[in-house]
C-alpha cells in the first residue's frame, strides 16, 4: 500500500551559517536519524489505522 503522506523533506544541512555550526555534530545527526525513523513509523500507522477504517466500511 502506497503512503498517503509526501516522503519527509530534510533541511539542506550544508546551505547556511547553521551548518558550519551543527553539521559535524554527532548527536544532531543522530537526532534527525531518529526523527527520520520516527516519522517513518507514523506514516506506517496512520495507512494502517486508515487501511482498517476503510475495511471496517
Amino acid at each position: 500500500m502506497a503512503s498517503a503522506y509526501p516522503p519527509p523533506r530534510m533541511p539542506d544541512c550544508h546551505g547556511g551559517p547553521s551548518a558550519a555550526r551543527y553539521g559535524d555534530d554527532p548527536d544532531l545527526q543522530s537526532l534527525r536519524q531518529e526523527n527520520a525513523r520516527l516519522r517513518e513509523l507514523v506514516v506506517q500507522l496512520s495507512s494502517l489505522v486508515i487501511k482498517t477504517i476503510a475495511e471496517q466500511k
